[in-house]
């Protein structure tokens, strides 16, 4: 566990830089998984010449500025940075990075548990996913794809609403995701496993139909219904 630096509130300064939206796929495997990560990123200070994004323990495959792949002479890895040398205003970037979930014993970012993969970002774990602005004051619009296999984890879960769902030919399924309100790093979450589900559904008083899903390890499925039951109260 890497030791908790204090920030005063003396020596706290804006983010040189804002991340509009973030668009994550995650290909999960038994022995690795592949996050592609596509930030729209947009210079606030316009003295910053290179980007500095946070990033623990990840395994760099490719980076792209605008389309156009970096090689080495475009960027730093230190030990706990990622510094992207002479950005542009606003751009976009690519980065495809691979991390162990099934080897990660921090029990921060992405993490398998048993059967089942999940994320604990808070405070600052999701640095250990993909290389970001990994901190608080920085306000992205999220959108998750996970694939993984259907049959291990047929239950595959991000922040906001399910956009999308397809099958692959090699008995892979995906899920997309889509969180419209900005947020912080930190609150980003993801599971896949195969659980139980106790369903329900809400008519809201101005007449809106809504589903609700609570998920929970199987044989776990009756502990729930008191907390489904409690919507309406």
């Amino acid at each position: 566990m890497n030791k908790v630096e204090t920030i005063y509130l003396k020596d706290y300064k804006t983010p040189e830089f804002s991340v509009k939206t973030c668009d994550l796929v995650f290909e999960l495997f038994e022995e690795h998984t592949q996050v592609t990560n596509l930030m729209h990123i947009v210079k606030a200070d316009k003295n910053s010449k290179d980007l500095v994004l946070n990033s623990i323990d990840l395994e760099l495959i490719e980076m792209y500025l605008n389309d156009k792949k970096l090689d080495e002479s475009r960027y730093v890895i230190e030990d706990e940075s990622l510094k992207v040398l002479d950005v542009g205003d606003e751009f976009k970037l690519i980065i495809i990075n691979k991390i162990y979930p099934q080897l990660n014993s921090e029990l921060e970012g992405l993490y398998k548990s048993g059967n089942i993969f999940c994320t604990q970002n808070e405070p600052e774990g999701f640095r250990r996913i993909t290389p970001y602005l990994d901190r608080p004051d920085v306000m992205a619009v999220f959108k998750t794809t996970i694939v993984a296999s259907r049959e291990k984890y047929p239950i595959l879960l991000s922040n906001g609403n399910p956009e999308a769902n397809f099958r692959l030919d090699d008995g892979r399924h995906g899920m997309t995701w889509f969180d419209p309100y900005p947020k912080p790093s930190y609150l980003f979450a993801l599971v896949a496993g195969d659980l139980g589900v106790v369903q329900d559904k809400f008519v809201t008083a101005s007449g809106k139909y809504v589903r609700m899903n609570i998920y929970t390890d199987k044989g776990n499925e009756s502990k729930c219904i008191h907390a489904m039951k409690s919507h309406g109260e």
